[in-house]
């Protein structure tokens, strides 16, 4: 056992270091939630967060992006703007974007000041190392004990486990109003993930030496 080897390739994500200007002008200094590869049922608990949640915004990542699903997104989430048709003069006043395009998530964990990380209402939470190697605070569905480093997450308060929006709505406000506390979780997270690298490193070792 040599360990994780996604471990390296979030690593490698960071130093890729793409930025989106976009995403800082919708941002706008306010409090904001970064929700990745998300269900349906992730969908519909943020859309109650937000409604109680006055003066945050959500940039969504969707996990599926056909027309079907992005236009529940849409009706959901009236007044969203889209990525694929975007205007740059409404970013700064509108609370949702939705990115429906593939490939940027693992770049845009790190806009976040809480990150949702979606499918643990359905088959399993998704990857949660992308946000962790930013630095940050993690927040998913109960369906996440197959995975390791989720429960590593949970047991040692870098995750919450999030079974409706109340849940949703107590941890952003613990963490709006202690800044302290989200700057000690973001630190723990990033120990894990710098304590758990090399694997690949360690399984090239051991091929060699067979």
């Amino acid at each position: 056992v040599v360990g994780d080897g996604r471990v390296d390739t979030v690593m490698e994500n960071t130093k890729e270091q793409k930025d989106f200007p976009e995403i800082e002008k919708f941002k706008n200094n306010k409090f904001l939630l970064v929700a990745g590869s998300t269900w349906e049922k992730d969908e519909k608990i943020l859309r109650q967060w937000l409604k109680v949640s006055k003066d945050s915004k959500l940039l969504l990542i969707p996990h599926e992006l056909t027309k079907t699903h992005l236009n529940k997104i849409r009706k959901l989430f009236p007044g969203s703007i889209f990525w694929s048709e975007m205007q740059e003069n409404r970013l700064q006043e509108a609370k949702v974007l939705v990115i429906d395009t593939i490939g940027i998530l693992k770049y845009l964990y790190k806009y976040g000041d809480l990150c949702y990380v979606g499918g643990g209402f359905n088959a399993g939470v998704h990857n949660t190392l992308e946000p962790a190697v930013f630095s940050k605070p993690l927040a998913f569905g109960p369906k996440y004990k197959r995975f390791p480093e989720a429960v590593y997450f949970v047991q040692n308060n870098i995750a919450k486990e999030i079974r409706n929006y109340k849940d949703l709505v107590s941890l952003t406000s613990r963490l709006r109003n202690n800044p302290e506390i989200k700057e000690k979780i973001g630190q723990k997270a990033y120990e894990y993930i710098t304590t758990n690298a090399g694997a690949s490193r360690r399984a090239i070792d051991v091929i060699r030496i067979c």
